[in-house]
């Protein structure tokens, strides 16, 4: 008997029942080819395309596999949770992965029902798991919430301004900032009310002239956005839009995320790279290209913003002696901050008390120069 979904269906078969007992046995059904144990570091860049998820090292610029194959299967939406937790969604099997960097492995968090063409994922302040979905054949939208232990599903949003969503990211309150297409073929951002589901316009036409590919928010609250070859900066206050950089490396941005340093990094599936994009000047550069990125082009990222081992600088799986000794060779050329993104950087202290706190709180090391300002710096140079 072939299981019957809510919501609308697209290629269920035989193979979404196997799905649903794997889901409800919690199991872990795939375990996929790693090449070793990943420890992920705050700065690092997690990037997904056909069936392979890497991270990018942004000390070296090199390109490490995390996992390959199994239910990676197109993935459209890459979320960090920390403790080396990666959820991703995949198109090919409508489902939202659980992937360990440690080892690789892959688990079910929730297949089928609601979810009949995952886009994007996006991680609440308490844990939820936010999926902004498109149903082909019955061409619908909506953005639906699932637990993250239970796999269970429930609707948040759907129809209203809802036609065609892409990308999302969560805002400080909370509210869903979601890109969509509407019916005519015009790209808005919407803002969605997690809790009733209603939805406004923020921002539409103008600059918005392409399909959104990515969308984040930075420190002071406003909007990233990118489509085909173009980096957009919008004010959610007021909707208005400005170009922050055009061409140049990016040929076909695939997705955004802003990492640690405040940088804007970009997925390029055409260019087959990931680039560093300067928030303020525009200015790119090449963070990765080639190897993995021409096997698995890049069609989602993330940034680390939490470690999966608090103070494990060299990524040798325990926070130790090695580590403190590698902060404190470091401590004249580097910055260290403890607020995490945004934070203001900071002087460190002569190394004492404050430099073992920041061993054993994970604080990131930050680069020197160049990477210096604050929000409030970026903010007043518009």
């Amino acid at each position: 008997m072939t299981p019957t979904f809510t919501g609308g269906s697209r290629r269920k078969t035989d193979r979404s029942a196997y799905w649903m007992a794997a889901v409800c046995l919690g199991a872990v059904i795939a375990t996929a080819s790693s090449a070793s144990a990943v420890v992920l570091k705050v700065g690092d860049t997690l990037a997904a395309g056909l069936d392979t998820l890497s991270y990018v090292d942004p000390q070296f610029q090199t390109t490490h596999v995390i996992s390959t194959g199994g239910l990676i299967g197109e993935p459209s939406g890459l979320a960090s949770l920390g403790a080396g937790e990666i959820i991703l969604a995949s198109i090919t099997h409508d489902a939202v992965l659980r992937i360990d960097a440690l080892d690789g492995s892959q688990q079910v968090i929730s297949v089928g029902g609601l979810i009949t063409g995952p886009v994007d994922v996006a991680v609440e302040s308490n844990g939820q798991i936010l999926v902004t979905n498109f149903d082909f054949l019955s061409q619908t939208g909506s953005l639906l919430r699932v637990d993250p232990i239970s796999g269970a599903q429930s609707l948040v949003s759907m129809g209203g301004l809802i036609d065609i969503p892409s990308r999302m990211a969560i805002g400080a309150t909370g509210d869903v900032f979601v890109a969509n297409t509407d019916g005519l073929g015009s790209h808005q951002i919407l803002s969605i009310d997690p809790l009733t589901g209603s939805a406004t316009t923020v921002s539409s036409g103008g600059l918005l002239s392409a399909e959104i590919s990515g969308l984040a928010i930075d420190t002071g609250g406003d909007l990233i956005v990118s489509h085909s070859d173009t980096l957009l900066h919008i004010d959610p206050a007021n909707g208005n839009q400005q170009t922050i950089s055009t061409g140049g490396l990016m040929t076909s941005v695939s997705d955004l995320t802003i990492d640690v340093y405040q940088d804007l990094m970009v997925s390029d599936i055409i260019g087959e790279a990931l680039l560093r994009v300067d928030a303020v000047s525009g200015t790119q550069q090449t963070e990765a290209s080639g190897g993995i990125h021409s096997a698995a082009p890049p069609t989602a990222i993330a940034a680390v913003l939490v470690p999966s081992l608090k103070g494990d600088v060299n990524r040798d799986g325990v926070a130790d002696i090695a580590d403190m000794g590698l902060i404190g060779s470091n401590w004249g050329a580097s910055i260290l901050t403890g607020g995490g993104p945004g934070a203001a950087a900071a002087t460190v202290p002569v190394p004492a008390a404050a430099w073992i706190a920041a061993v054993l709180a994970g604080a990131p090391l930050r680069r020197p120069d160049r990477y210096k300002r604050d929000s409030a710096q970026r903010h007043a140079t518009r």
